[in-house]
């Protein structure tokens, strides 16, 4: 039971390979002009906005906050992730932590705990 590709096998297995590369060549060149237009709009968008809004602060410190030191601290590691980036702190808040406890008492109230003694 030897079996041997004929002629008309290789060129049916050529053309299957050929169309598959040409499949993915458009593929990508769909993709590439795809990220040229919305580059294209993105860029528009820059330039609309650099000349509609005016020049920031490079930092602003909220003067609501309870502790000084606290915004202080946060405006100043904002200004160094940024790197000297025009940028203004809005607010700081402390997170409400309600929902995540809440979460976490159901989740252990769903489990049955029973501490192992020591004997």
């Amino acid at each position: 039971m030897h079996s041997t590709l004929e002629a008309h096998d290789w060129m049916l297995i050529l053309t299957g390979f050929v169309v598959v590369l040409i499949a993915l060549a458009g593929n990508a060149i769909v993709t590439a002009v795809i990220g040229l237009v919305f580059k294209s709009i993105d860029e528009k968008a820059k330039k609309k906005k650099a000349v509609a809004t005016p020049a920031t602060p490079v930092s602003s410190i909220p003067q609501h906050t309870e502790d000084p030191a606290i915004a202080a601290v946060i405006a100043a590691s904002v200004a160094v992730v940024l790197g000297g980036t025009p940028h203004r702190i809005v607010s700081v808040e402390i997170p409400n932590l309600d929902y995540s406890r809440s979460g976490r008492s159901e989740h252990f109230a769903s489990k049955v705990y029973v501490p192992k003694r020591n004997r």
